[in-house]
């Protein structure tokens, strides 16, 4: 089973009061669907010590909720579970010795990596739970709210909707639908064709977080332009658009099935006037596309992308490294700068809690879409969760999503297609230290005459600096004054 591999993490230096004297349970129920799961049932307890509530925060990097997680193997809508060693108890390893909010979810949704949120997922009301040294406690919660429903919006120039892609429906041999949240150009005419702009969010990022975006990108640059936003979730996490064994063809599915979905209902106008930008894994993903399929865009913006080179994974070698857990001299291996309260994100503490949340994840999403499935169907990690030892047999099977790699490839037979369209911008100092694989690619594109366009932006971040940009726009609106075809119907 899935879960049986990521479900719990031994703590040899737990802290937790009372455990070896006393025993706390929670008991969950929660009625089962009509439509039958095609994944067993997850069931968690989350617990916080603030005042937020805990489903909320499943998401969180720098303050995850503490966890017990199992699975309903029967699936009776009955689950017990056990506050114990093997529980996941934050990046500290112990509980605070105060009162603690507990939160029932029950994870039903079948394509969605962040428990909770899904659209059939449920989760109960919050309670407040005590522990103590001499008394045994038990706790009964039960999960029946449930989360927000997918909702079509046809309003104005916004549109929310689904489009039900058959290759993905045959690879999961079970209905598959794109989601994706979309916004037309001023006084949009349907007998009219437009530029189209494809933005893809990073990690933990949905179509659902839309005016931000929209904000951001300037609501004077979108006036003539069809934008969307489609989402980049499913199970194991981020799939960047990239087909591969665990998550299926989610590259091909976008370029030879969504986007002519696209031009068809909403007049776009084809391949020549498509755009893709995005940030973090959207900046890996806006590059991936723009690579892997030249003829399909005119231009990529990739932002903060993330490791364009594996010999550079953040601040790593995963060619070489033994350890995914710890460096060279022992201390643990951090995967950000200090960006929160002088801390920084460490491999180890990120790995622990996505064991315990199951599938799902940064790290997973790595090897949901880099590696190869097991017979479960699961993606086969490239490091060992109790000793965070490296597979570099797992590794053999990255190089193809590589696209250092890809790119010597990609130019030599596509030069034309890709010649003035990719354009990859970083901070100097990103702070998941993306930029160390940002300037390893450019070494290469310069190795092979490759005239991809890099922008260093002045100081930290892991954002879209306002007017950054301006150049894509710009270009979009050049190429439209050249193209009268844009203002007449075909």
């Amino acid at each position: 089973m899935f879960f049986r591999r990521f479900s719990h993490l031994a703590l040899s230096c737990l802290v937790l009061a009372g455990a070896a004297q006393a025993k706390t349970s929670f008991e969950v129920s929660y009625a089962l669907p009509e439509k039958k799961p095609s994944e067993t049932p997850i069931v968690y307890i989350a617990l916080r010590a603030d005042s937020k509530e805990p489903v909320k925060t499943l998401s969180s990097w720098y303050s995850p909720p503490y966890l017990l997680s199992a699975e309903d193997t029967d699936r009776d809508g009955k689950v017990t579970l056990t506050l114990d060693e093997n529980s996941y108890l934050g990046l500290d390893g112990k509980l605070p010795n105060k009162p603690l909010k507990a939160q029932a979810i029950v994870r039903l949704t079948e394509n969605w990596p962040v428990p909770g949120v899904g659209f059939d997922d449920l989760h109960s009301a919050t309670i407040d739970v005590r522990f103590s040294e001499e008394e045994d406690h038990h706790y009964e919660l039960t999960a029946s709210r449930k989360a927000k429903p997918f909702k079509p919006v046809n309003k104005g120039r916004l549109r929310i909707a689904s489009f039900r892609s058959e290759k993905l429906s045959q690879f999961h041999e079970r209905p598959t639908d794109m989601l994706y949240t979309l916004l037309l150009p001023e006084n949009w005419d349907p007998e009219k064709r437009y530029p189209v702009l494809v933005y893809v969010h990073g990690y933990t990022g949905t179509y659902l977080n839309y005016w931000g975006i929209f904000s951001d990108l300037g609501t004077e640059n979108l006036k003539d332009v069809i934008t969307i936003i489609p989402d980049p979730n499913c199970r194991w996490g981020h799939h960047v658009f990239a087909d591969s064994e665990v998550n299926g063809p989610w590259g091909t599915a976008l370029t030879e099935e969504l986007m002519p979905h696209i031009d068809k209902t909403y007049g776009g106008a084809g391949p020549e006037h498509r755009y893709v930008t995005g940030v973090s894994s959207g900046g890996w993903s806006s590059i991936w596309l723009q690579v892997k399929y030249p003829e399909h865009f005119a231009g990529c913006w990739g932002f903060g992308p993330d490791p364009l080179d594996f010999a550079h994974f953040q601040d790593s070698n995963f060619y070489e490294i033994k350890s995914f857990y710890y460096q060279e001299d022992g201390k643990p291996r951090p995967l950000s700068l200090p960006i929160m309260r002088g801390k920084s994100l460490y491999y180890k503490d990120m790995a622990a809690y996505e064991r315990a949340i199951g599938p799902g994840g940064q790290l997973k999403s790595f090897a949901a879409v880099f590696s190869e499935r097991l017979d479960d169907g699961s993606p086969r990690l490239f490091y060992d969760e109790e000793t965070g030892e490296m597979d570099h047999e797992a590794l053999k099977h990255w190089k193809p999503y590589e696209i250092s790699s890809l790119i010597k490839t990609q130019w030599k037979n596509n030069k034309e297609q890709l010649s003035g369209k990719i354009n990859v911008l970083v901070h100097e100092q990103d702070l998941f230290f993306l930029d160390h694989s940002v300037r390893a690619f450019e070494k290469t594109c310069q190795q092979i005459g490759c005239d991809a366009k890099f922008t260093y932006m002045e100081g930290q971040g892991h954002h879209i600096p306002e007017g950054q940009l301006d150049p894509m726009f710009k270009l979009m609106k050049k190429r439209i004054q050249e193209s009268p075809a844009l203002d007449r119907a075909e």
